[in-house]
């Protein structure tokens, strides 16, 4: 094993892989610490160790994963979160309302779960994604985003 600024890698399947990785320059894609799903309550503790408020969470596959959000209540310092990680509709998101000081929210589950924003009362950003299989066959006629400022 090697440690390194990208985090811990290790070789499976003779294919070098990370299991998070910490980028917090102005020009990177996304400031913070990218986390692939395997390593979650991993990639979650060493952002907690080095106050990472700023969290993305992926998946290398387009596989659903069954997730239960209860995790997320040990990490309420968590300001940014993208999670970008298909999800099985069975999974549980109760967790996610845990997250009090949750600013900005990038929500691609690729699923029909449903979010109860009034629980998220810090947020100031939100980024969903639609997938439209999830919109097929519910007589949907219109779909508006609106823009919100003070």
């Amino acid at each position: 094993m090697q440690m390194s600024k990208e985090g811990e890698t290790y070789i499976k399947n003779r294919k070098q892989m990370k299991k998070y990785i910490i980028d917090l320059t102005d020009t990177a894609s996304f400031k913070g610490i990218t986390i692939w799903y395997p390593y979650l309550k991993e990639g979650l503790e060493y952002a907690k160790e080095n106050k990472i408020s700023q969290v993305q969470i992926r998946s290398e596959e387009d596989l659903k994963r069954k997730c239960n959000f209860d995790i997320l209540a040990q990490y309420d310092f968590i300001q940014t979160l993208h999670w970008l990680v298909p999800l099985h509709k069975q999974s549980n998101i109760e967790g996610l309302y845990c997250l009090k000081r949750l600013e900005d929210f990038r929500w691609v589950s690729f699923c029909d779960i449903p979010l109860d924003f009034t629980k998220l009362t810090t947020l100031k950003n939100l980024r969903p994604a639609i997938h439209i299989p999830c919109l097929v066959g519910r007589n949907l006629k219109i779909l508006i985003f609106y823009s919100c400022q003070k």
